[in-house]
């Protein structure tokens, strides 16, 4: 899992599998400057951030979840629609 925190108060978790997709948390004040910290616990069911808000916070990850999510197309069943039609 590749975690990614910035100074808008938000974190994106991308899954190896698929780092394109991501699922997006945003749980920091963005006036106060973001997060600060970051850190998933070893068993990977929880992540913990702190900001310069003065918060912290402790997120439930469902890992297999995320990993399901990052697999799915929501157009692939739709016929008709090629937005990236090939030559």
């Amino acid at each position: 899992m590749i975690i990614v925190a910035n100074d808008k108060g938000m974190v994106e978790l991308h899954h190896t599998d698929n780092p394109n997709k991501f699922m997006l948390v945003q749980s920091h004040d963005v006036a106060s400057g973001g997060v600060t910290s970051v850190k998933m616990t070893n068993d990977e069911h929880f992540l913990l951030t702190s900001g310069v808000d003065g918060l912290m916070f402790i997120h439930q990850i469902d890992k297999n979840n995320l990993k399901i999510e990052s697999t799915w197309e929501p157009l692939a069943d739709v016929e008709g629609v090629d937005f990236m039609a090939q030559d």
